[in-house]
């Protein structure tokens, strides 16, 4: 658990350091909750540092792991933080453009669609098991769909509306928030700024509540793009990137970190010790003004510090 609260938090090291120390004790184990758990976290942390042909492995292994245990909710919630990696891969083949674009929005697309059948098939299960209409896995393929929705470039805000009640009917408030935000997210595109700016608010003040760290700045970042007030205090200005230039070593260590290396493999990289590379790392944040990895990144690629 200390390890999918990490991911939550934004704790991105932490959380790979203790999900790849669980993998294998719970793979042996076999117990489907574990496992469930476990690969929904991995996931959605894959999902998070861009790692997607990881995500992918992990739905699968967890589909895989849980295809006889019996319990469908954990299986679900795998197969939506699956349907999420493919619209992220979608979005992110969309802003590349060029040639490769169609081939890997095409490939998303299916991939996403047989999850979302996927998830489909989950609810049914449940349904023939008595399970109520505000079920995790009624919950999970409405989020799914969402999803779906966002992937195929027609973001659903009726979709994500619904998810967010059954999120909030059963209690999973962190699930609630995300899909608010991305409820938000559908609404601006529908021209419906006021619906926005209400669910905006209300995720951010969950995200901030409960310290997730990554939605509540994803959250203050749609709201400056559209203009509306989330409730955020203001930011201070950002550095001057000139005032600290990196050095030819950091700046290796900067691209390392931006593509979600631990320590102990930002050294083995570039031949340097684990304690070497957290003292780079530790210069890093300071110098870019950042509190986490995750932080550093994303100032850096607005100074314009990493490559495509």
């Amino acid at each position: 658990m200390v390890g999918v609260l990490a991911v939550d938090r934004g704790d991105h090291d932490e959380a790979r350091d203790q999900l790849e120390s669980a993998r294998t004790w719970c793979h042996q184990v076999g117990d489907g909750r574990l496992n469930g758990i476990l690969h929904r976290a991995l996931v959605e942390l894959a999902v998070a540092q861009g790692r997607f042909d990881d995500a992918r492995r992990d739905v699968d292994t967890g589909l895989e792991l849980l295809a006889h245990t019996g319990d469908p909710e954990l299986a679900a919630r795998i197969a939506a933080a699956g349907v999420r990696a493919e619209a992220d891969v979608a979005e992110a083949a969309a802003r590349r453009g060029g040639s490769r674009r169609n081939a890997a929005e095409a490939a998303a697309e299916a991939r996403g669609r047989r999850l979302v059948e996927v998830l489909a098939g989950l609810a049914e299960t449940a349904r023939a098991r008595h399970a109520p209409p505000s079920s995790e896995v009624r919950a999970a393929l409405l989020t799914g769909q969402g999803e779906l929705s966002r992937l195929v470039g027609r973001p659903d805000p009726d979709r994500w509306a619904e998810a967010v009640a059954l999120w909030d009917a059963i209690g999973f408030v962190p699930s609630a928030a995300y899909a608010r935000y991305r409820w938000a997210e559908a609404a601006l595109g529908a021209g419906d700024a006021a619906t926005a700016e209400r669910e905006l608010r209300a995720a951010w003040e969950t995200a901030s509540r409960l310290g997730a760290r990554p939605l509540a700045a994803a959250v203050e970042d749609l709201g400056r793009r559209a203009r509306l007030d989330v409730g955020a205090p203001a930011s201070p200005a950002p550095p001057a990137t000139g005032a600290a230039p990196l050095t030819p070593r950091e700046a290796e260590v900067l691209a390392l970190v931006a593509e979600g290396r631990t320590n102990r493999q930002i050294g083995e990289s570039l031949f340097i010790s684990e304690k070497t590379a957290s003292v780079h790392v530790s210069r890093l944040l300071a110098k870019l003004g950042a509190s986490n990895r995750a932080e550093a990144a994303a100032a850096a690629r607005r100074a314009g510090l990493l490559g495509d």
